[in-house]
């Protein structure tokens, strides 16, 4: 015999046993089911667990009785009533049946708070961690599945708090075994025992038969189902918590046979006891206030269950299948999980029917789905009724006390932090607490004995009964109320007492007449006199000007649930500057909002911006922010088809201090209508816009746009950067104006700029634009003048083309001539692929050429690319130069009236790196910038640009190189080509750290260049990060400057770190931040020295990270 899993199983889900034979064999074997024979082999002798033979084969009239029974059954099973179906209405089963989640693990205490406490997303994921093999999940098909050791559970204790749908689980196992899906194989007969039913027997004598709910014409075959196999018989009892009549003393007197009649009692006694069918099963229902009692009530062995509710896709499911409409069952799922009480809630399967059941009726009368006309508090009131309505008939309380109390203990546990309550201090405020549906009872075990604890379904439904007991509370008893009240302090002005801020908006709901008038058949609910502290507190937290988000959005979401008109309009007309900025907007946050700004005739300035608004949520919206008189607003994602809404939101003559749409692939109409809306704007600020691509006729529309709009910023960026984006003439156009002039910024997508620089369709890195930045500012006058479209032709015309290659040099001479002939240029920025020789010998003609032009820059990205592609794995980078092309990092030149300064840093921060934490080079001390001031002066013109930029390339590529001599030799022939510079006037040099080579060095450049008034040398580690002094003063090369003279009427200034001790001074290779080492400033001039103590060393070494954001 070959087996998979257990030898042994009863019913569906079972494992598969296989059975190898002899042709012409014989087998016999226990529990065979839903057997499979291939060839000549005999199979009899089924034996089930109990070891009665099977069951005797039926007549064709006994055959047809179960059939017509099983399909009367399916008819009695397969549509339900719900809470509110009118007479004769029906839904069926399946269309909101969805299996919960089901464990079969006793919590401990920690756990237990963990369930109650956690909301929304962290009860997910308490959830998530419920569903693993730790807690032993099950499913409905595997109730009866045997114990580890083989043996076969006979009766399951399916335990829920109320609500969670352990009634509808039975209504679903007798259709679901009637209509042949569930125990086929299991079970001949199962029977449906309803607790209340059972309840309005009393003092009646029935026998087992009789309680059985069926039709006399299938007695015979009945009957003989429980004489001959009841082995094969389940019975389901419903409601065990519901009875109202002792089983302890019944199962004295309880019958043995199915068919003796006695008391309901003693009969539901002898079954679970198993006095009646002892080979029968059974499953009951039950609250856990029953549980321990029915398990000493109950034969063995016994499996306990309990259902936790519904996990998120539950959530999901449930709703499909109310709606079955997938695109209105997202958008109620969607306004679920934005608000993340309902979200926690939802988790109990009637307060999901009850969300529904309200959004049902919203479609009906033809409303938008994501409209949540019912508040939070609502909710929770239409649960509290449907519980007091449904299942708690049994209560020894009147409703209005019951709710009172519940009440009284919620606001001691909120008072006193505390979900879970001993049995004792429940005693003492709810009489009979196993029968309040609202309350939860398990058993905590306590070194050798058991403890019965309480709690309520979840942290949040005790927020509710304690808000219920604040409105319930006269003017003595509100005092406590107002020692409780959230204050609003500290710098940041946010919530102190956090954990009331859900209690009052529950209050504030309850405050609500239409709400209250929904507990008045239960409970009258006065007029409170919190109320007035209550509203004075919202007004107060609103005139806060400096409150964070998170409480502008409480304070919006109070409002809702008071949702009086008139009063939200007193507060919003204190309120006449909304900034929500920085945080996801969820549906219900943008329903809240929209209902609070539509009280308002007008509205005085909102600001959205970072806010995740979609399309959906600004149709939501629209109507509220078209009454803005001051709106900066940012969407995501925006389509063609939703610009209309834009444009409607938008309206006329408003101040727009911001707009931005992102991620949208707009077309050209679009985006002519939505600067069609601008210029009918009274003043418009920083606009950012998003579309497809940028071509030469968008550019022309923007830019004529420009010619007239008063504004800010403009800025406006393809969506998306790809492979095949080469229509486009930039990825990203933007344009300032202010009183320094007229700015522009134009740039290609860079892959690395950041780490979205893989192609999504073959995984291969994008390849870098030979030009993929330029910034420049001029005046006014002269950019209205320019011929931008063919500029920006010009600038895509580089994109592609690399740097070694003749039409590359053309196109470089064709921007360079596009900038000569800006007039009005003040500044420019270049960031490119490879800073060349001709790059470099060109903006440095351009800055001597054009007369306004008093700054120019030149940057390489070289210092992302090798970590960047060494990540990827990449061994070739794609259109990038060599190091026999690039001669620096970063280049830039300026002048005034005066002088022409141009400054080299030789070094990307990736070669620093690499030099700083190789040990071969802790000696070698890198030469990080270089700067030359100039005089004006006709001899400019004789000095060979190029030589100096091939020398300082020789020091980058010598930086590669092991041997620090050769390091040395291209240092050295930088330094004495500018003994020769005319007009050198001052130099400043950046060095890793001060040695004896460099000091040497020093002088030799004082000594040599005649001109030279004042040279600085400053001692940094990482120039292109924060410039600090954070450079080694050694103390040789100190004494070398000291014993030296210098030239007469230059000044030498050195900065960086000095050790302080006597002996033993701190080396480069020692941590710098003892407290012996000294900020300093070292002034040499002529014969005299000075030295300035600039203060302790302060450390602050960026991370690795930084080196890759921070240019």
């Amino acid at each position: 015999m070959e087996q998979t899993g257990h030898t042994e199983g009863h019913c569906s889900g079972a494992p598969t046993v296989r059975i190898k034979a002899q042709d012409g064999g014989h087998v016999s074997a226990l529990l065979l089911s839903h057997c499979t024979v291939g060839g000549n082999v005999s199979i009899s002798n089924f034996y089930p667990v109990t070891g009665i033979p099977t069951t005797p084969e039926r007549n064709a009239d006994q055959i047809s009785l179960l059939h017509k029974h099983k399909e009367s059954v399916c008819c009695e099973y397969e549509a339900v009533q719900e809470y509110n179906s009118l007479p004769g209405e029906q839904v069926l089963l399946a269309d909101r049946y969805t299996e919960p989640l089901i464990i079969q693990k006793h919590r401990e205490q920690r756990e237990r708070e963990e369930e109650i406490r956690s909301r929304g997303d962290n009860l997910q994921q308490v959830f998530s961690l419920r569903s693993s093999e730790a807690y032993h999940t099950t499913c409905v098909e595997q109730l009866f599945s045997p114990f580890d050791r083989g043996r076969i559970p006979k009766a399951v204790i399916f335990q829920g708090h109320s609500g969670y749908g352990k009634s509808f689980t039975v209504q679903k196992i007798m259709y679901d075994w009637a209509s042949g899906r569930l125990y086929k194989e299991c079970f001949d007969l199962v029977f449906h025992l309803k607790c209340k039913e059972l309840n309005l027997l009393q003092g009646e004598k029935k026998s087992m038969m009789d309680l059985l709910n069926h039709s006399e014409r299938f007695s015979p075959v009945i009957s003989q189902i429980l004489h001959d196999c009841p082995e094969k018989v389940l019975f389901l009892v419903d409601g065990f918590d519901e009875l109202q009549f002792p089983l302890q003393e019944a199962s004295l007197t309880s019958p043995n046979s199915p068919f003796t009649k006695a008391s309901p009692e003693a009969v539901l006694s002898g079954l679970l006891k198993g006095r009646i069918l002892p080979e029968s099963f059974l499953l009951v229902t039950t609250r856990s206030t029953a549980s321990a009692r029915l398990s000493k009530l109950l034969k063995g062995p016994q499996r306990f269950t309990e259902i936790m509710g519904f996990t998120e896709e539950g959530v999901k499911e449930y709703i499909h299948r109310f709606f079955k409409d997938e695109q209105v069952s997202e958008k109620v799922y969607e306004c679920v999980r934005s608000n993340e009480t309902i979200c926690t809630a939802c988790s109990v399967p009637v307060i999901c029917w009850i969300i529904c059941t309200v959004f049902s009726e919203q479609i009906k009368d033809d409303e938008d789905v994501t409209k949540i006309l019912e508040t939070t508090t609502s909710i929770f009131v239409h649960f509290v009724s449907t519980l007091l309505q449904h299942h708690c008939r049994s209560s020894t309380q009147p409703f209005p006390t019951l709710l009172r109390n519940l009440g009284q203990l919620a606001e001691r546990g909120t008072r006193d932090r505390q979900v879970l309550f001993d049995e004792k201090s429940v005693s003492e405020m709810v009489s009979d607490p196993a029968n309040v549906p609202f309350l939860c009872k398990f058993l905590m075990k306590k070194k050798v004995s058991l403890q019965a604890m309480f709690s309520f379904m979840h942290l949040t439904f005790q927020e509710f009964f304690t808000a219920l007991q604040f409105n319930l509370m006269d003017e003595a008893e509100a005092q406590k109320f107002t020692e409780l009240l959230p204050s609003v302090e500290g710098f940041m002005c946010d919530i102190v007492n956090p954990h009331m801020m859900p209690v009052i908006q529950f209050l504030l709901g309850l405050l609500n007449k239409d709400v209250s008038s929904s507990l008045k058949e239960y409970l009258s609910l006065p007029d409170s006199p919190i109320r007035a502290q209550l509203e004075e507190w919202v007004l107060h937290v609103i005139k806060e000007k400096k409150t964070t988000t998170h409480v502008k959005l409480f304070i919006l979401h109070c409002l809702y649930e008071l949702h009086e008109e008139d009063f939200v309009r007193k507060a919003m007309r204190i309120w006449d500057r909304i900034e929500l900025v920085f945080v996801p907007l969820k549906r219900t946050d943008c329903w809240v909002l929209r209902y609070c700004l539509m009280c308002c005739g007008s509205v005085g300035s909102l600001s959205l911006r970072l806010c995740s608004i979609t399309a959906d949520k600004l149709r939501m919206l629209k109507d509220a922010l078209y009454r803005c008189e001051e709106l900066g607003l940012e969407v995501v994602g925006l389509s063609n088809t939703d610009v209309p809404d834009l444009v409607s939101a938008l309206g006329e003559g408003k101040i727009l201090s911001s707009l931005g749409i992102t991620k949208s692939d707009l077309s050209e109409d679009s985006m002519q209508q939505i600067l069609t809306v601008l210029k009918k704007q009274s003043s418009l600020g920083s606009i950012c816009l998003s579309m497809k691509t940028i071509t030469a006729r968008s550019a022309a529309m923007f830019l004529d746009f420009l010619q007239s709009a008063v504004i800010a910023e403009f800025r406006i960026e393809i969506a998306e950067m790809t492979a095949n984006d080469g229509e486009s003439l930039c990825s990203s156009l933007c344009v300032r104006k202010d009183t320094n002039g007229f700015m522009l910024n134009i740039g290609h997508q860079n892959p690395f700029d950041n780490l979205m620089f893989i192609d999504s369709e073959s995984c291969d890195p994008l390849p870098a634009p030979s030009l993929s930045k330029i910034s420049l500012m001029s005046t006014h006058s002269e950019a209205l003048n320019m011929n931008w479209i063919n500029f920006l032709q010009t600038f895509h015309s580089l994109r592609d083309l690399r740097e070694d290659t003749s039409q590359f040099e053309q196109h470089v001479d064709a921007l360079l001539s596009c900038l000569y002939a800006l007039s009005g240029l003040k500044k420019v920025d270049l960031m490119v692929n490879c800073l060349t020789v001709s790059w470099a010998a060109a903006v440095v003609s351009l800055c001597q050429a054009s007369p306004l032009l008093e700054d120019i820059c030149l940057r390489a990205p070289t210092d992302r690319i090798p970590l960047l592609y060494t990540l990827l794995g990449s061994t070739e980078l794609p259109n990038q130069c060599s190091d026999e092309e690039s001669i620096a990092s970063y280049l830039n030149v300026g002048k005034d009236m005066f002088t022409f300064k141009l400054t080299i840093r030789p070094h990307s921060r990736f070669s620093r790196l690499r030099m700083e934490e190789d040990s071969r080079h802790q000696t070698r001390a890198s030469l990080l910038e270089i700067s030359l001031s100039l005089t004006h002066s006709p001899q400019m013109s004789n000095l060979d640009w190029r030589d100096l930029f091939q020398k300082a390339h020789m020091i980058k590529r010598s930086s590669e190189i092991t041997t620090s001599g050769q390091y040395g030799h291209a240092v050295d022939a930088l330094l004495s080509d500018l003994y020769y510079v005319p007009c050198l006037k001052k130099l400043e040099l950046v060095v890793s750290c001060l040695t004896e080579s460099w000091a040497t060095r020093i002088l030799s450049l004082i000594q040599n260049c005649a001109g030279l008034d004042e040279l600085q040398v400053i001692a940094c580690r990482d120039i292109t990060v924060d410039r600090s002094q954070d450079g080694i003063l050694m103390e040789e090369g100190i004494q070398i400057l000291q014993k030296s003279q210098n030239h007469p009427g230059s000044l030498l200034k050195v900065k960086g770190w000095r050790c302080r001790k006597s002996t033993d001074k701190c080396t480069e290779n020692q941590n710098w931040s003892h407290s012996c080492n000294r900020k300093v400033e070292l002034q040499f001039n002529g014969g005299c020295f000075r030295e300035d103590d600039q203060g302790p060393v302060l450390v602050i070494r960026p991370s690795p990270t930084q080196y890759f954001q921070s240019e």
